[in-house]
C-alpha cells in the first residue's frame, strides 16, 4: 500500500490529488459514454470565457477572460458548484445555487404552483427555500369545499416525496429549507416533524422567532399561537414552554435552527419586494420571493505571507471577484422565467471567504481568543468595504440595478448608485474549499490528520490512501520541525487521534492552541465568531454550533440566547452524535434482524424445478459482477454472484453472501432487511452509472433494491447511510466517508459531497 500526503502538489492548476479526483468524479465534462473529455485547465478555460461573455463591451471579453481564468487558477477565489459545472454548457444548468420559492398566496392553486416551480428548480439541481407562515394552520375549515385545511407540515411532506423522484441536475442532490414563524398554531407539529430519522431528511427547517417572543421568554410570560389566515388567537402557552421544545428537538437532531427574523427585515435592502419569509436551504440568503443569488468564495488563507495578512493583494481579488460574480448575472440560465426576473431586479451577488481556520493558524491566532474575533472584524470590513466600492464602480459603468430607486439602499447611501442589492454572504464551501484545499467557510478544523476514506487502484493496480491534513497544519509544522519530523507527527495524530493534544503540547506547549478543532472549541466561541463575521456581512452566515455529545438541553438554550444577545440572523446547533447523525451500530443492527425474525413464521420454501429471473451487471471495486435473481412469483427466491475476476477470497466470501441472502429470502425475511444489512459496507469505491458502489455487497444491495424493490438510481441514492457504523455517524453515499455537520449542513469529511453547496 502506497501512503500519499493529500498536501502533495501537482501540476497544473496547484491541484491537491483530492482536489483532481473531486473534479474528475464530479465537475470535469464527460461524453455519451462517460468518459471524461476535459482537464483541469479546460474546466477554468471554459468557466473564464463563458463568465467573461458577460462583459458588454466586446473589447473587455478577451481582457477579463485572461484575468478570471487567472484568478481561479490560482485558488485564491472559485465560484460555487453550479458554475463550476454549468458555466459554457450551452444553457444546460443554472449557474446559482439556492432558490427562495414560497405560495405568494394561502391557496391550493398557489402551494400547486409552488410544488411546479420546486420541481423545474430542482430538476435543475437548485436547492430551494420555502416559507409556510401564511398557511392556515392543520384542519383549518375550508369554505370552498368544506374541507379541512392540511397545514404547513403536509406541504412540506409533499414536497419532499416530488423531490426524490426529480433528477436534479447530474451532480449532485439538492437541499431544502423551511420556516415557520413562532406564532403559527402549528409550530409544535413543526418543531418535532424531523424527530424520526427518516422523515423528511432532505429538508432543513427552521423557526423564525422575533423580538417580542424572546422579550416574553426573559419575563417569563405567555405567547399566544394563532391561526395565520386571520390572526386568531387558538392557543395562549408559557413562552419557555415553546423555548424548551425548539432547543430539546435541537439537541436531539439538531432540528430545528432558529431565525432573528427581525434582524433579517430590518436590513433587508428592498422591502419594496415584499416581506422576506425565508432563506435558501442553509440559511446565509434571506431572500426575496423567487430571488436567488450568485455565490462565489475567497480563499483568506492564501493572503498570509510570512505571519502577515496581505490587505493589498485581498482587494485586488475582492474587486475583480465582484465583478465575476456580476458577470455571472448576465450570463445566467433559469428553469423558470420568474426566477430570471428577480434576479436582473435585486441582482444579489454574495461574495463569501472559506479558509479562515487556515489563515489564523498561520497567523498564529488560537480561533477562540479576542485576536481572532477581532482579525474576523478586520477582514469582514475590508471585504465589505471593497465589494460595495466595487459595486459602485459597476453601477457608474453600467446603471444600478432596477429596484434600487425604490430600496432601503438608496437612503443607506445617499442616494450613490449600486450594482447589486447585497454583495456579502458567508456560504457554505464543503466541495470548493477542498479544490483550493483550505478549511471550509468560517469554521475551525474538524480534524487535524486522519486516513481519508478515499481508495482507488492507480496505473500500477496499487492501491492508494491519502493522509488527510489542513494544508495550515501541516504547513506550520514543516515550518518549524521540517519536512520529515512532521510526517511523524502527523501519521502518529492520524493514528491515535485521542492522543493529539498531548502530542501538539509536547512540541508546542500553550501554544499548541492554535491547533483547536471544532469540538474542542466552546459553543460561545462558537456563536461569538459567527456574530464577529455577522458585522460586516450583508446577508447571513452558514455556520454550525457544535456541542459535545454530553452537553445539555440548557446548552442549546444558552447558545441560542448569545446568537440573539450577539444580533445574529440565523444560528444551527449540532451536537456531537446526536440521534440524526447516527445509525445502529453492528451489536444493535444484529438484535434488530432478530427481533424482525421473531416476528416471522420461519418456513423454508422447496425451490422448484424451474424459475425464471434476472441478472443485473454492476460495477465493483473489484471487477464486475454479475447478480442474478430469480423470483417465485414476484417474491425473490434465491440469488446467485459471480465475479468478473473469478477465483480468490472475492468469489468464495460472494458465495458466501449470496447463499445467506438465498437462505433469508426462502424463510420470507423482508426484503428491505436484507439490503440494510448489505448496504453501505465500504472497501472500494467505485461509479456505476451514475450509483456510487461501495463495495461488492453493498453492490448485491443495489441489484435487489433496483430488481425487488423497484427502486431507481435517484431513491437509492437519497437514502443517506446505511447498516454499517463508523464512529456513531452516518457514511457518505458516495465514498462511504464518515459525515460530519458544519456550515449549516452534512458534509463528507473525505470526499466532500454535501447535499447543501
Amino acid at each position: 500500500m502506497i501512503i500519499v500526503f493529500i498536501l502533495e502538489r501537482k501540476m497544473g492548476a496547484n491541484l491537491t490529488p483530492q482536489a483532481k479526483y473531486i473534479l474528475e468524479q464530479r465537475y470535469l465534462r464527460r461524453d455519451e459514454n462517460g468518459d471524461i473529455i476535459e482537464t483541469p485547465e479546460q474546466l477554468f478555460e471554459r468557466v473564464a470565457r463563458a463568465v467573461s461573455n458577460g462583459e458588454p463591451i466586446e473589447s473587455d471579453r478577451q481582457i477579463y477572460f485572461q484575468r478570471f481564468y487567472d484568478l481561479m487558477t490560482s485558488l485564491k477565489f472559485l465560484p460555487n458548484s453550479p458554475t463550476l459545472v454549468n458555466a459554457g454548457v450551452e444553457g444546460k444548468g443554472c449557474l446559482s445555487a439556492c432558490f427562495v420559492c414560497s405560495p405568494e398566496e394561502d391557496t391550493m392553486e398557489s402551494i400547486l404552483q409552488t410544488q411546479k416551480d420546486w420541481g423545474m428548480i430542482e430538476k435543475w439541481g437548485g436547492g430551494v427555500g420555502i416559507g409556510l407562515s401564511i398557511i392556515r394552520p392543520k384542519g383549518d375549515r375550508i369554505s370552498t369545499t368544506h374541507g379541512k385545511a392540511l397545514g404547513p407540515v403536509a406541504i412540506m411532506h409533499m414536497l419532499s416525496t416530488n423531490a426524490k423522484h426529480i433528477t436534479q441536475g447530474s451532480f449532485r442532490l439538492g437541499a431544502h429549507m423551511a420556516q415557520l414563524a413562532v406564532s403559527h398554531n402549528d409550530i409544535f407539529e413543526f418543531i418535532h416533524c424531523k424527530d424520526k430519522d427518516d422523515t423528511l431528511e432532505n429538508f432543513n427547517i427552521s423557526v423564525q422567532i422575533t423580538d417580542e417572543f424572546m422579550q416574553a421568554l426573559e419575563k417569563g410570560e405567555d405567547w399566544h399561537l394563532v391561526n395565520s389566515k386571520n390572526n386568531e388567537v387558538m392557543q395562549t402557552i408559557p413562552a419557555k414552554q415553546l423555548w424548551q421544545e425548539i432547543c430539546g428537538s435541537a439537541w436531539k437532531t439538531g432540528d430545528p435552527g432558529v431565525v432573528f427574523i427581525d434582524r433579517v427585515w430590518e436590513t433587508a435592502p428592498n422591502p419594496q419586494l415584499g416581506g422576506i419569509q425565508t432563506s435558501n436551504p442553509c440559511g446565509e440568503e434571506f431572500l426575496e420571493n423567487y430571488s436567488n443569488c450568485c455565490l462565489g468564495s475567497i480563499d483568506l488563507s492564501k493572503f498570509v505571507i510570512e505571519g502577515k495578512f496581505d490587505f493589498e493583494d485581498f482587494d485586488r481579488v475582492v474587486y475583480l471577484a465582484i465583478r465575476f460574480l456580476n458577470d455571472v448575472i448576465e450570463v445566467n440560465t433559469f428553469p423558470i422565467p420568474h426566477l430570471r426576473e428577480m434576479n436582473l431586479k435585486t441582482r444579489r451577488i454574495g461574495l463569501g471567504v472559506m479558509g479562515f481556520a487556515d489563515a489564523l493558524i498561520k497567523l498564529g491566532l488560537p480561533y477562540d481568543s479576542e485576536a481572532a474575533l477581532g482579525m474576523a472584524r478586520l477582514i469582514g470590513k475590508k471585504l465589505k468595504n471593497s465589494a460595495w466600492l466595487e459595486s459602485f464602480r459597476l453601477a457608474d459603468e453600467r446603471g444600478a440595478y432596477s429596484e434600487y430607486k425604490n430600496s432601503s439602499l438608496k437612503y443607506e447611501f445617499k442616494n450613490k448608485p449600486v450594482r447589486n442589492s447585497s454583495v456579502i454572504t458567508i456560504a457554505p464551501t464543503g466541495t470548493i474549499s477542498r479544490l483550493a484545499n483550505c478549511s471550509s467557510g468560517i469554521e475551525p478544523c474538524f480534524d487535524l490528520a486522519y486516513w481519508s476514506n478515499i481508495l482507488w487502484t492507480d496505473h500500477d493496480g496499487k492501491s492508494t490512501k491519502f493522509l488527510d491534513v489542513p494544508s495550515s497544519v501541516k504547513d506550520v509544522l514543516e515550518r518549524d520541525w521540517g519536512a520529515e519530523k512532521v510526517n511523524e507527527i502527523l501519521i502518529a495524530i492520524a493514528n491515535n487521534p485521542e492522543k493529539t493534544r498531548a502530542i501538539l503540547k509536547a512540541y508546542y506547549g500553550i501554544n499548541a492552541d492554535i491547533f483547536r478543532t471544532a469540538m474542542e472549541i466552546s459553543p460561545e466561541w462558537h456563536v461569538k465568531m459567527q456574530a464577529a463575521w455577522q458585522e460586516n456581512v450583508t446577508n447571513s452566515v452558514s455556520k454550525t454550533i457544535n456541542l459535545p455529545e454530553d452537553a445539555t438541553v440548557n446548552d442549546v438554550s444558552e447558545a441560542f440566547k448569545l446568537a440573539w444577545e450577539l444580533k445574529c440572523k440565523a444560528v444551527t446547533v449540532y451536537r456531537d452524535k446526536s440521534k440524526s447523525m447516527q445509525v445502529l451500530n453492528k451489536a444493535e443492527g444484529l438484535s434488530e434482524l432478530v427481533k424482525v425474525i421473531d416476528n416471522i413464521k420461519l418456513v423454508v420454501k422447496d425451490r422448484p424445478a424451474v424459475m425464471t429471473g434476472v441478472t443485473e451487471k454492476v460495477k465493483t471495486g473489484h471487477g464486475n459482477a454479475y447478480v442474478t435473481i430469480n423470483f417465485e412469483g414476484t417474491d425473490p427466491f434465491e440469488l446467485f454472484t459471480t465475479l468478473g475476476k473469478a477465483g480468490g477470497c472475492d468469489s468464495a466470501n460472494l458465495e458466501a453472501i449470496s447463499r445467506l441472502v438465498s437462505l433469508a429470502f426462502r424463510y420470507g425475511i423482508d426484503t428491505k432487511e436484507v439490503i440494510a444489512q448489505l448496504k453501505g459496507i465500504t472497501c472500494c469505491p467505485v461509479w456505476n452509472e451514475g450509483t456510487m458502489i461501495k463495495s461488492t455487497a453493498d453492490g448485491i444491495a443495489y441489484a435487489i433494491s433496483k430488481n425487488v424493490l423497484k427502486e431507481d438510481e435517484i431513491s437509492y441514492n437519497n437514502k443517506i447511510g446505511g447498516s454499517i457504523e463508523k464512529n456513531g455517524h452516518l457514511v457518505c453515499i458516495q465514498c462511504g466517508g464518515e459525515l460530519i455537520r458544519k456550515e449549516g449542513c452534512i458534509v463528507c469529511k473525505d470526499c466532500s459531497w454535501t447535499r447543501c453547496e
